[in-house]
């Protein structure tokens, strides 16, 4: 029989506060504090105003994996983001993989894709590049969303390339036209700092010659990740497991190929966390969220700790939406100021969700087996 699979796609960020339950003595007892994963996994990530929370998750627990691989890689005075692995490159190669499943270059903002498959496409090349990438592309260049950003270098790939094409050479006019217009963006992108325009004349040149847009892109990241490569020493095994849709009360273990109970599928979780490891979780974002609900469909974290609140057993999921628990959003038409989007207690961009309320979101689990 053939488990379900799960399409990840965009959402946002937010917080709330925990309700009082009737506590389980037996539950209670098997909730040993765990507190350790966080620290190893660095800081909360912000997928901005993309759909790319796979591949953020991706990142977190490729991160946790390859640990040593990235201390060895900086080991003078290494920022937090160099000891985190990038959730842009991350999703970038995923694409790069996907280029024929994809129809337009908005299909890899809101199309979402696969935990599993991006840990391997990232651990298939042998090298990964830090999440300061990440920073430096949302922070520096305009003032613009993640999204835009590539819009932008979009529109500077089609005018290079309208500009270098042979069949254009008859039509002067609008060849000068276009490099007018090239000149004019990329003299914004200078004043503005961002990071494409740092380039030397021949990076730019691997750049905007490669074949196609999405494979620019693949180049873009590759060439601006540049020294700061990590190799990766070793391939980490990762194993699923994905609530079956026609009998939610059991999941499918991609490790022994079998079907296991709910009840089994926690405990094997649990065990996991308690060797200090993390765990990608996918579930219904909306399932979590404070009334007006800021986002639905199906999301990508991490479960990175455990501990006793109010009599209860919850488990932190670790979000990719940046480290506050409140925000400004616009929802209907309706602007809401500072408003909480988790309905269950927040810290720092992580949310603590009961164990029964857990066990009725989630759809699959993803976690690294190499020591199981």
């Amino acid at each position: 029989m053939r488990p379900i699979t799960l399409i990840l796609i965009y959402l946002i960020c937010y917080s709330p506060l925990s309700k009082a339950q009737d506590s389980n003595p037996a539950e209670l007892n098997n909730c040993k504090e765990i507190r350790n994963i966080n620290s190893r996994l660095g800081p909360i990530r912000d997928q901005n105003n993309v759909g790319w929370c796979f591949a953020n998750t991706a990142a977190d627990l490729l991160t946790y994996a390859h640990y040593e691989s990235l201390q060895k890689a900086n080991q003078s005075n290494p920022t937090p983001e160099d000891l985190q692995v990038s959730g842009i490159f991350a999703a970038l190669h995923y694409y790069n993989s996907e280029i024929k499943n994809l129809n337009h270059l908005s299909d890899v903002f809101n199309t979402g894709g696969f935990i599993l498959k991006t840990i391997s496409v990232v651990q298939n090349s042998g090298f990964v590049c830090p999440q300061s990438l990440d920073t430096n592309l949302i922070g520096s260049g305009l003032k613009l969303g993640l999204k835009e950003k590539f819009y932008v270098f979009n529109r500077l790939y089609n005018l290079y390339n309208q500009i270098h094409d042979n069949s254009n050479l008859n039509n002067l006019e609008m060849i000068q036209s276009k490099k007018i217009d090239f000149d004019n963006l990329m003299a914004q992108l200078k004043v503005s700092n961002s990071l494409i325009s740092h380039l030397t004349e021949e990076q730019f040149k691997q750049i905007l010659t490669t074949k196609t847009f999405d494979q620019a892109t693949m180049t873009m990241s590759e060439v601006l990740c540049g020294q700061m490569k990590v190799p990766l020493e070793k391939k980490v095994n990762f194993e699923e497991y994905n609530r079956y849709t026609y009998d939610k009360m059991f999941f499918y273990d991609s490790r022994n190929k079998s079907k296991i109970s709910e009840e089994q599928t926690f405990k094997d979780i649990d065990f996991i966390l308690e060797h200090e490891k993390p765990v990608a979780i996918s579930y219904q974002v909306d399932s979590v969220l404070n009334e007006p609900k800021v986002a639905s469909e199906n999301h990508a974290s991490v479960i990175s700790g455990r501990k006793i609140i109010n009599g209860q057993c919850h488990y932190q999921i670790r979000n990719s939406w940046g480290n506050k628990c409140t925000g400004d959003f616009e929802i209907n038409n309706k602007t809401y100021k500072n408003h909480q989007i988790y309905k269950y207690l927040c810290e720092n961009g992580t949310f603590w969700i009961p164990r029964e309320d857990l066990k009725k979101i989630s759809e699959g689990f993803i976690y690294d087996s190499s020591d199981f």
